[in-house]
């Protein structure tokens, strides 16, 4: 073939023809290394060892299967708020405050933010705001032995408010913002009752809006029957939170437990009869087990039979011992089953660092009556849906709903044309009450488990939003109607007000139409936020008053469309130059090479292809591929 063609060739394939040669020389043994492997047993390589190796020598997966990577520090921060009224004396004698705050800062998350303030008369911040690490962990257990019971007021106003201070509007968007408080009274600023009125109705009315325009959810632990609980259940169900009822001090570790549990999701496994089991892909686990007094000491045997207890000295392992609770904590653990033993306890729980997640769906804490929620998860890798069907098919996943009507078993299915997703098919809506919700996975190995509390509210009022896009009046009308079989028509008294993105509030009026309320607002500008905050109260049929609980509503102003692009002019063609004469020669050469490029290009395309799909395969089911034995 003449010199002039070759190199032609050369450049329409897009190859330096020393290069090419090179190419064929190396990718001959290559072949015959692939040849080898298909008749060989298949292999499976630890995620470690294909993070570790050189990038030259790696085989990129595809892009539904994300490459393994290190562990993202959780996006939430805490604040935690604790009473040290005086009358904390008889509510709290023991001060086991202590040791429910040890737990709770030693099972915040690495990577998280958090702080820690004490209130009566004024708050005091016990340990300042910054970034969760064994340091910060530290400190927070030594300092929660200041907790006290000597102050004269309860003043939550002002607790509040300084420990959201550097959260609240016009503070720049975070990480996602929890407060905890514990409180035994009601608000008392001041020997005033005046003063203590003007105090609640500023934290209802003021204090409330902003801490819903900045996302921050309150979640409350009301210890004994003199707490406001009035007061802490409106504050929680106004930003999205959780209220737990403790009526004695002996129940604060656990309240403190499910608030954790509500406020900062994560990752865990099940126990079963005091075993559980680690796949390859965990990183960390975190066991907690609570004690009774006069336990024996907890011991943990791994896989290989290793006995550890708090006076081991591992590097691996941190140990911390309180009276009430052990907290276990072991990096790169040996994957099989663990087994632990203490006295079983259902609160017992082993939280979980790995790649490999089953994110719940977002069940909101509070629903109204009739609304249905979506009960599922989600399995990801590296914060990505796993699409791989080798996979999804390995696992089954249950669920059990505990309700007013008694515990209920769901089967969850994969979710048709969304990767990775498993949900329980739509039921009848749920009557009012509490609700209880743990799901579990179980892929051999792998198993995962995910607890949600949530509540049904009454149906005392029926609450519905209709867009109005008349000439009379053009935005959003909220229609209240009562339950007349729960709630007499005529003793309905209403109060609402709208707060905008910039703290403004202003009271709405309730129009009484037929046996509904009307509130009419018009339409949000573009990119505001409006949140519309309803208090309600009557009297049943027969009578005796009642609060209606009733869940904020947020109106969003739409963004406007962005204008049409005019299409620009189509320049006209250029004027193509007078065609050479043809060379027979050169055109046949090309014609061969190109069609020679191709075959060989497709047969090499077609080879990483499938090199590239086995590897993903191997390297995501190897996490779940079955422990050696003890």
């Amino acid at each position: 073939m003449p010199l002039k063609a070759l190199l032609i060739c050369a450049a329409l394939l897009g190859m330096d023809p020393v290069a090419a040669n090179e190419e064929a020389a190396h990718e001959q043994p290559a072949a015959t290394e692939g040849r080898a492997a298909d008749s060989a047993p298949a292999t499976h390589e630890h995620p470690q060892a294909a993070e570790n190796r050189a990038p030259d020598g790696a085989t990129a997966a595809p892009a539904s299967v994300p490459q393994p990577a290190a562990h993202e520090a959780p996006g939430y921060a805490v604040r935690i708020v604790i009473d040290t009224s005086g009358s904390m004396k008889q509510t709290d004698p023991k001060n086991l405050r202590v040791p429910a705050l040890k737990l709770l800062v030693n099972l915040l998350p690495d990577g998280s933010e958090a702080g820690v303030w004490l209130f009566d008369s004024k708050p005091e911040e016990l340990v300042p705001a910054g970034p969760v690490n064994p340091e910060w962990k530290k400190q927070a257990t030594q300092a929660a032995n200041r907790i006290h019971s000597k102050g004269a007021f309860t003043n939550i106003e002002a607790a509040l408010s300084e420990a959201a201070a550097g959260w609240l509007p016009p503070a720049e968007p975070g990480p996602r913002r929890r407060l905890i408080l514990l409180t035994d009274g009601m608000v008392d600023v001041s020997k005033n009752p005046g003063e203590n009125a003007a105090s609640r109705e500023a934290l209802l009315n003021r204090l409330t809006p902003a801490l819903q325009q900045a996302g921050i959810e309150v979640y409350t632990i009301a210890l004994s029957s003199q707490a406001d609980e009035a007061l802490l259940q409106q504050l929680t169900l106004a930003s999205g939170g959780w209220n737990v009822v403790a009526m004695d001090a002996e129940q604060l570790q656990r309240s403190f437990l499910q608030l954790f549990n509500q406020s900062v999701p994560h990752d865990s496994v099940p126990i079963h009869d005091n075993g559980f089991t680690l796949d390859a892909g965990v990183h960390e686990f975190t066991l907690l087990v609570l004690l009774q007094e006069g336990a024996a000491p907890t011991r943990l045997i791994a896989p290989d039979g290793q006995v550890l207890t708090q006076d081991s000295t591992d590097p691996q392992l941190r140990w911390l011992h309180q009276g009430s609770f052990d907290l276990v904590t072991i990096t790169d653990p040996k994957p099989g089953l663990w087994k632990l033993e203490a006295k079983q306890d259902p609160a017992n729980q082993v939280m979980v660092v790995s790649d490999l997640a089953m994110e719940p769906m977002r069940i909101e804490s509070y629903l109204q009556a009739g609304d249905q929620p979506r009960i599922g998860v989600v399995f990801k890798d590296k914060d990505q849906p796993i699409s791989r069907e080798d996979f999804l098919g390995l696992l089954v996943v249950k669920a059990i709903l505990q309700g007013p009507m008694g515990p209920q078993d769901l089967s969850l299915a994969q979710v048709p044309d969304q990767p990775g997703a498993f949900a329980a098919p739509e039921e009848h809506p749920l009557l009012p009450g509490d609700y209880n919700l743990t799901i579990q996975a179980d892929g051999k190995t792998f198993q995962r488990e995910a607890r949600q509390n949530f509540r049904v509210m009454s149906d005392l009022l029926k609450v519905e939003e209709h867009a109005d896009e008349g000439e009379e009046h053009a935005g959003t009308t909220i229609l209240l109607t009562p339950n007349p079989q729960s709630l007499a028509s005529d003793s309905l008294a209403i109060h609402a007000t709208v707060t905008d993105q910039a703290q403004q509030t202003r009271e709405l009026t309730a129009e009484h139409t037929d046996d509904a309320w009307q509130l009419k607002l018009p339409t949000p500008g573009p990119g505001d936020q409006w949140i519309v905050n309803i208090q309600a109260s009557g009297k049943t049929p027969e009578g005796a008053p009642v609060t209606v609980p009733l869940k904020p509503i947020t109106l969003t102003g739409r963004q406007p469309e962005p204008p049409a692009m005019a299409p620009e002019p189509i320049p006209p063609p250029p004027q193509a130059p007078a065609a050479p004469a043809p060379e027979w020669g050169v055109a046949a050469a090309i014609a061969v090479a190109v069609n020679l490029g191709l075959i060989l290009s497709g047969y090499g395309i077609a080879r990483l292809l499938k090199k590239r799909r086995d590897a993903a395969i191997a390297l995501l089911l190897d996490k779940f591929s079955a422990a050696p034995p003890p």
